[in-house]
């Protein structure tokens, strides 16, 4: 039991236990944790690490001291508003006003306020980099169609114009299968060009977007794959149309074809 009188006692995160206690058990080491306390104190405890500014900050090591031990030096240092997480088995918002009734009982003179869930508070945390990675969404997605449209276009108009080279190639004992896949793989062939230099801008600019990133490290190879997969996919749904077309041509068609 945490008292006045005990053994100083802290409980310390598990960034700050691989600093200084690197593949070796923490509890029960001894750490100073200020100049006017009275020799160290002892580990006691070790707690996963928490992210208190937000999910994109890295968690710093961190010291958890029972206030009954702390000196008015340290109490005066760390003087801010104090925080309580209470863990329920209902739903917690329901709560509100038991527990406002309870600290009141205790001290009438500490008001209790901003309360809020832990779903709350996760949602309020990553609300702007939601809207931004929404945002970004909605950017990528409109760059998608229109990469479709243009490559669906230039192609398009590629077969126009070699209408009647396509017409001598069938003239000549060209099959439909042929004529299909040489459009196809010039197409593909630009759509390829173009997603490798996408590839590399995006991984000269990951240092960018690594804030708008959490879970996810910025040159994560699966992400990458999929998004060159589906641009490919998307570009070889716009590349079959024009191909069809030209497979259709017809050779007499396309040798009077001005």
């Amino acid at each position: 039991m945490d008292s006045p009188t005990a053994q100083p006692a802290a409980v310390i995160n598990e960034s700050l236990a691989r600093r200084f206690w690197p593949g070796a058990e923490a509890v029960g080491g001894q750490i100073r944790v200020t100049g006017d306390t009275v020799g160290p104190v002892t580990v006691v405890g070790v707690v996963a690490d928490v992210k208190h500014s937000g999910l994109a900050f890295e968690t710093p090591e961190e010291i958890y001291l029972p206030i009954v031990q702390m000196s008015e030096e340290m109490l005066d240092f760390f003087a801010r508003p104090m925080k309580f997480v209470l863990r329920t088995a209902v739903a917690p918002a329901g709560l509100v006003k038991t527990v406002q009734t309870i600290a009141a009982s205790v001290d009438r003179d500490q008001p209790l306020f901003d309360v809020q869930t832990m779903e709350q508070i996760l949602s309020d945390s990553v609300a702007q980099p939601r809207f931004r990675t929404l945002l970004f969404g909605m950017f990528g997605a409109l760059a998608l169609v229109l990469a479709a449209v243009g490559i669906y276009g230039v192609l398009f108009y590629s077969v126009a114009q070699r209408t009647q080279e396509i017409g001598v190639r069938m003239a000549l004992g060209a099959q439909v299968r042929d004529v299909l896949g040489m459009v196809l793989r010039q197409g593909m062939a630009l759509a390829a060009a173009g997603v490798l230099a996408g590839v590399c801008g995006a991984l000269a600019l990951t240092r960018l977007l690594a804030s708008f990133l959490f879970g996810i490290k910025p040159t994560d190879v699966v992400t990458f794959a999929g998004v060159t997969a589906l641009v490919m996919g998307v570009a070889l749904a716009a590349c079959y149309f024009p191909a069809r077309r030209a497979a259709k041509v017809d050779p007499m068609v396309a040798l009077r074809y001005e």
